[in-house]
């Protein structure tokens, strides 16, 4: 009789997967619709980080370093 410690032997083999010889489902290679959506909103993303978020950035840190070099000039 298999030990209670180990769960894996306790469950289902329907649930761990373990009846697939193979380890290949049927989905696998294939583009489903997940697969563009996720591509597209994480470019979508990049595209906002690139330029609604890094060009105010930019500017302060411009800003910051002419400010710097201001004050360190001798009067």
């Amino acid at each position: 009789m298999n030990s209670v410690s180990d769960p894996l032997l306790c469950m289902d083999k329907s649930v761990t997967g373990l009846e697939d010889d193979e380890g290949v489902t049927d989905d696998e290679g294939k583009i489903s619709f997940i697969h563009i959506y996720t591509f597209f909103s994480s470019m979508l993303l990049r595209f906002v980080l690139a330029i609604i978020i890094l060009p105010p950035v930019m500017a302060g840190i411009a800003v910051l370093r002419s400010n710097r070099l201001l004050l360190n000039q001798p009067v």
